[in-house]
Formats: C-alpha cells, sequence, structure tokens
C-alpha cells in the first residue's frame, strides 16, 4: 500500500502484534478495528493481490481462501512452515483439527497422491 493510503489506516495507530495473533490466539479484535477503518477496502485488495499473513482488511488467510474460493479466483496463500494451505500437509492440517479441508488443500492433497502413485509405478 502506499503512504498516502497508509496515513488514514487504523492500523498504524495500535500495536502490530494485534495483526498477528499467535496460534490459536483472537482475531477478533483485529477484525473490530479493521470494521472501522476507512481504508479497509484497499487493503483486502492489497491482501488478495498478493499473499500476506496476519489481519489485513478484516480478513485472516482462511477469510481469504474462502473468499477467494466464491468468487472463482484462486488465492495462495503465504507458505507459513510445512502446514500451509494447498498442501498435502495443509489437509492433514484441517483434519487434525476437525474441519473440510478447503479446496486447495484438497487439490494439494490429491496432486501429492497423484506423485506418489506416478513414483511407485515400476520403469
Amino acid at each position: 500500500m502506499n503512504a498516502a493510503v497508509l496515513a488514514g489506516a487504523v492500523c498504524v495507530t495500535v500495536d502490530p502484534e494485534l495483526w498477528f495473533p499467535p496460534p490459536g490466539g483472537s482475531t477478533k479484535p483485529a477484525k473490530e478495528l479493521c470494521l472501522s477503518c476507512p481504508v479497509r477496502v484497499a487493503c483486502l485488495e492489497v491482501a488478495m493481490a498478493s499473499p500476506v499473513l496476519g489481519v489485513w482488511g478484516g480478513t485472516t488467510t482462511q477469510d481469504r481462501v474462502r473468499l477467494a474460493q466464491l468468487s472463482g479466483r484462486r488465492y495462495l496463500p503465504v507458505q507459513n512452515g510445512p502446514t500451509a494451505c494447498g498442501t498435502s500437509a495443509g489437509a492433514r492440517r484441517h483434519y487434525r483439527a476437525g474441519e473440510k479441508p478447503c479446496a486447495l488443500c484438497l487439490e494439494g492433497n490429491r496432486a501429492a497422491a497423484r506423485t506418489r502413485r506416478a513414483e511407485r509405478r515400476p520403469a
């Protein structure tokens, strides 16, 4: 985002840690601040155009994946360790959390399975 847009952003006036809660931490306070931000829409556009971590435009990475799926767009989240969405490890993370894997993780899991089957076939 350019400096002119950032100048009016609510996020520049609060602790940056708020936008990056620890695993299992709540994103609700950050999302509530975003609702009152005059540049929320521009911020969300930035987050949808280039994958970022944390709360942007009132959305989390999971929210942005869902938004992209609903609009028929592809959104590849930032790789954040071995369990990023869009991988077989990401699908396992969803299953362990008792969730249905997102479309990106299901496709990543299918691609990994195809690769494993191809590697096992005799030459």
